[in-house]
């Protein structure tokens, strides 16, 4: 997809302000006020495909740019009722409610909201195996590892067993009880860092 322009057009520039102030007028959340001011060059690279609609038979950018914008809500904490109806400000915007293209660019808009969300969730369960989320302490140089990393990505899983191995050797840890599907992997990764697998 096309790097979103600056809004320069004028008429661009008053269809994205008319936009911003139908969204801010319906924000549900704090962060969408947020994330209306700071999204107005996508805004108007959204407005510019919609606009070019009659002349280019291509609406993938349209939806790249609404997909994009949907990400970016979700990214900066705006509500899901902006996600849903920022497509129908738009389109009030332009002064074409109910034009065929707002429904499918409202659609794209939602699916780059819960894209982000179900990133951003992957993300934090990832995080939440992370040293030393996954050990128990059982002394002084001793621990037991949770090897349960949510992952079926073996390089994934390699990296963040060599993370874990890592963090506990500069710890000071010794030795170390292993259980879970990720065994293997933190077998190996504990062997590198010089700590001893327990049986």
């Amino acid at each position: 997809m096309s790097k979103p322009p600056p809004p320069e057009d004028p008429t661009v520039v008053a269809i994205v302000k008319a936009w911003s102030e139908l969204d801010q007028a319906s924000a549900a959340w704090p962060a969408d006020r947020e994330v209306i001011e700071g999204s107005a060059s996508l805004r108007a690279f959204v407005v510019e495909r919609a606009r070019a609609r009659a002349t280019d038979l291509s609406d993938d950018e349209l939806f790249d740019a609404c997909a994009l914008l949907g990400r970016r809500i979700a990214r900066a904490g705006g509500s899901v009722t902006l996600a849903t109806w920022t497509a129908h400000h738009a389109s009030e915007a332009m002064r074409t409610p109910g034009a065929e293209w707002v429904r499918a660019a409202g659609a794209a808009l939602a699916e780059g909201y819960v894209a982000e969300t179900l990133d951003r969730a992957r993300l934090a369960a990832l995080d939440a195996w992370e040293f030393p989320r996954c050990v128990v302490p059982l002394g002084a140089d001793v621990v037991a590892i949770a090897a349960s990393y949510p992952s079926d990505d073996a390089e994934a899983l390699s990296e963040w067993a060599a993370r874990v191995a890592r963090a506990a050797a500069v710890r000071g840890v010794r030795k170390a009880f292993v259980a879970g599907p990720a065994t293997a992997a933190v077998a190996d990764a504990l062997t590198l860092a010089g700590i001893e697998l327990a049986k």
